[in-house]
């Protein structure tokens, strides 16, 4: 489980539920009132009227509760001062230490601290102005953090990445949290076509970078996990594009910085062979007597340039041998084959081809472009429907992009009968748009 690497004492702190928790204090009290014309964290803070024209005014107030005496405590907070308009100093009561707020006005200016030693479980801070005021100035703040360190470090609160909230959120403390990640991967036979299923656990709000290490030493990106959000501290999701008869490692790692996570996983055993869409897989089809010319042809692209006077002619290169192309042919029995192939060859993008040869170890995986796509009867028979689809192969990368959800209503629906049974089967959102029960 993630483990609590900071913690902000400070319910409200950015004052998205209003003024609960803070309160003016003193005989020319100001009047304090949320506001969303100025705000540095989200999308509030609190506006600060004052009351009366003084070089000292008593402001707003907050309680810190939880301290542990004899411990050194830190508190920052960000103050905006329009023109005109009072600066901030804060002060633990009882102790008489202060942070003033910088004279910069218009703008959001950077923390102002007091760090201090608890004397008592419970201390008092308060915000005086330090300047001269007149009734109905405004002082803005926001983000303020209080925390067990001898030092200010970033601000942070329960709706920060990798954060939590210890009860309600804006109405309680926070935590910020850090790893330990960890990774689970399995082979998924039963699906068509075959995948690996992830789960991943970390830090709640983080993201994880997942990538596949495949036989040849590429680290490739896992698709939709580039990088893969951690709502709740969780990722689900499944990788299409493993290469079949082959075992691979999986890599997570992670935006808070704790340690990488690895796993290696067995191939996937599957010995028929497929085209594989990464985009949309449910459009992948199998694929029956695949045959290749046995020519791989791969161009230099380099273009020649005849000089006058001499007999051979110069060359212009990159230096790079350019991809292979092949023919190809693939056979269906069915109209329902026919239509499958036809509707995964209908666009253009990219395609993962996976051929399985029987009695051996060997397998195909690459990533194709195809070309030109020619349909020839295998016969003259009315109604034979068997075919053979020839295919002008281009040996290209991997794709980019994402992969289109494959969950419908209708496919939860023949899952689950009651709402009930679907909150049982599944703990989060990501768990119910994959498919995997428990998570």
């Amino acid at each position: 489980m993630p483990t609590v690497t900071r913690t902000n004492l400070c319910t409200n702190p950015s004052f998205e539920a209003g003024t609960t928790g803070w309160s003016a204090f003193g005989t020319n009290a100001p009047t304090l009132s949320q506001s969303a014309t100025q705000a540095l964290n989200r999308t509030k803070s609190l506006q600060i009227a004052w009351a009366t024209s003084s070089s000292s005014v008593q402001g707003p107030q907050y309680t810190i509760t939880g301290l542990t005496v004899g411990q050194q405590y830190t508190v920052s907070a960000s103050a905006y001062t329009p023109t005109g308009g009072a600066r901030l100093v804060a002060v633990i009561t009882g102790i008489g230490l202060g942070g003033t707020s910088s004279a910069v006005q218009n703008s959001w200016n950077s923390p102002f601290t007091i760090t201090f030693t608890a004397t008592a479980t419970s201390h008092t801070l308060q915000f005086w102005s330090t300047a001269p005021t007149t009734s109905g100035q405004i002082t803005y703040l926001d983000a303020v953090l209080i925390e067990q360190a001898p030092v200010a470090a970033a601000y942070f609160d329960g709706a920060s990445s990798g954060c939590q909230w210890t009860g309600t959120a804006d109405l309680s403390t926070s935590q910020q949290l850090s790893g330990p990640l960890s990774i689970t991967v399995n082979n998924d036979l039963v699906n068509e076509p075959p995948r690996n299923t992830i789960f991943i656990t970390g830090a709640p709000g983080t993201t994880a970078q997942v990538t596949r290490t495949d036989p040849d030493g590429t680290a490739r990106p896992v698709r939709g996990a580039d990088p893969a959000p951690l709502v709740g501290g969780q990722w689900a999701g499944y990788d299409y594009e493993s290469p079949y008869g082959a075992a691979v490692t999986y890599t997570v790692i992670p935006s808070d910085a704790s340690p990488n996570a690895f796993v290696a996983v067995a191939a996937l055993a599957t010995t028929q062979s497929r085209l594989i869409h990464p985009g949309v897989p449910s459009l992948s089809v199998q694929i029956n007597g695949f045959h290749d010319d046995a020519s791989r042809d791969a161009e230099s692209g380099e273009a020649f340039h005849p000089v006058i006077g001499r007999t051979n002619p110069t060359t212009i290169t990159d230096g790079a041998r350019k991809g292979i192309t092949y023919q190809a042919s693939v056979r269906t029995a069915t109209e329902q084959q026919n239509i499958a192939l036809r509707a995964i060859l209908s666009g253009s993008v990219p395609l993962l081809l996976q051929v399985v040869y029987p009695f051996t170890t060997v397998a195909r995986w690459e990533y194709v472009s195809i070309g030109r796509v020619s349909e020839d009867h295998v016969t003259e028979q009315w109604g034979d429907p068997r075919r053979i689809f020839r295919l002008s192969m281009t040996v290209v990368d991997r794709p980019v992009g994402g992969i289109a959800a494959q969950r419908t209503c209708a496919d939860v629906a023949v899952e689950v009968g009651t709402v009930a049974d679907l909150t049982a089967k599944y703990v989060t959102c990501t768990g119910l748009l994959v498919g995997i029960a428990g998570t």
